[in-house]
């Protein structure tokens, strides 16, 4: 319930402790490594000839003075795994920080701000939902140094990104909308824009797999994505190929999805403390298959979100956790962010070098994004000849 710990916050409570647990062990690690390389260098610093490694095959004149053990202060490798795992690890911080974030605005929508038009459409909007790629994010600065065809996949993917967050922004005020102006009796454009939005939040992610495929590189992090959204891909898949399918669905006589599928979700209608709460779902298309099955979205045991939450698309022989696909999506473009952008800094500094280019050329960024709009002047038709341009 709102005002406790659900089990998806003591989830994220429990990995949060075991990230800060082995970040203490690693920088207790990392001080280890401090102190044998303080001494290291204290040594290059005064007496050079005088270093001594474990192992090494000294003169006899030097063979007095202490030796060092070369790991794991001196291991450069060691220490790069060191630093590449205190990279992740933060990264996954910033994910669960995030979450925790997102699920307590979410939790709490019920006692924030009075509700807003939305655009001027009559929906009303309650709550803060966080845009998936920041303003300053690497992702809209991409450098020159990219290679033009990886510029232009993480660019497109960039924007695949910021529907995939619109779709989801704009879905659940529609839920809203549908459960409170609508008074639960949703008019047939909403529901047609309900579906419009879950097959768009399909759509994009399923792009976003695509040019992840496409990529010169990977991470554990993007290969975790790729596996938690295969479904997605795979909806979207039977979704393209429906005239194929008309003959078999004609035909089946197991239940089946509607055509278009159904978007479920679950509606709290009054502020805590929760005495109840409607399970919404809604299709569009006529009633033609004898044998039509949805699933009535079950809270049971699970965090409720208020006023909206628990929203799906089922389709097919999918099940489709919209609010997790844009977490998903939100976690990776955080992941490309920070360490995926680190990677290819480091990269072009490399380049830089090898080319004898100066790296500020390299780094520079193409302006992202652009609105234009150009006034033109109608003049009246003259007196008896054509209309003035």
């Amino acid at each position: 319930m709102p005002e406790q710990e659900t089990p998806e916050k003591v989830a994220i409570l429990n990995e949060w402790k075991q990230v800060e647990a082995e970040l203490a062990e690693l920088h207790a690690k990392a001080s280890v490594m401090a102190d044998a390389l303080y001494h290291i260098v204290s040594m290059l610093r005064s007496e050079p000839e005088k270093l001594i490694f474990l192992g090494d095959d000294t003169p006899s004149r030097f063979q007095g003075a202490p030796i060092l053990t070369p790991a794991p202060g001196a291991d450069v490798k060691a220490l790069c795994e060191l630093r590449d795992r205190i990279r992740t690890l933060r990264d996954r911080q910033t994910v669960l920080k995030t979450r925790l974030a997102s699920s307590h605005s979410l939790d709490s929508q019920a006692d924030v701000a009075p509700p807003k038009d939305f655009g001027g459409t009559g929906m009303k909007v309650t709550g803060v939902f966080p845009d998936i790629v920041p303003d300053d994010c690497f992702l809209r600065k991409l450098p020159t140094g990219l290679i033009l065809e990886q510029r232009m996949q993480l660019d497109a993917l960039r924007v695949a990104a910021e529907m995939v967050g619109l779709a989801n922004f704009r879905l659940m005020n529609l839920a809203l909308h549908i459960c409170r102006e609508e008074v639960l009796k949703p008019s047939r454009t909403s529901m047609s824009a309900l579906l419009l939005d879950a097959w768009s939040i399909v759509s994009h992610c399923h792009t976003i797999r695509e040019i992840l495929t496409a990529l010169k590189f990977t991470t554990p992090e993007i290969a975790v994505f790729l596996a938690a959204t295969e479904q997605v891909s795979e909806v979207r898949d039977a979704q393209q190929h429906y005239q194929d399918q008309f003959p078999n669905r004609s035909k089946k006589k197991r239940k089946t999805a509607p055509l278009y599928g159904a978007v479920a979700w679950t509606y709290v209608k009054d502020p805590p403390p929760l005495t109840g709460l409607y399970l919404c779902t809604c299709w569009s298309g006529a009633t033609l298959e004898p044998k039509l099955s949805v699933n009535i979205p079950n809270p049971a045991g699970k965090m409720v979100r208020i006023p909206v939450g628990a929203l799906h698309l089922q389709a097919f022989d999918y099940d489709i956790d919209l609010q997790k696909v844009t977490n998903d999506v939100s976690s990776l473009v955080q992941h490309l962010n920070s360490r995926v952008a680190d990677i290819i800094r480091e990269e072009i500094d490399k380049l830089a070098a090898e080319k004898q280019i100066e790296k500020e050329k390299l780094h520079a960024n193409p302006a992202a994004d652009l609105f234009l709009a150009l006034w033109v002047e109608v003049k009246a038709p003259e007196s008896g000849g054509q209309p003035g341009r």
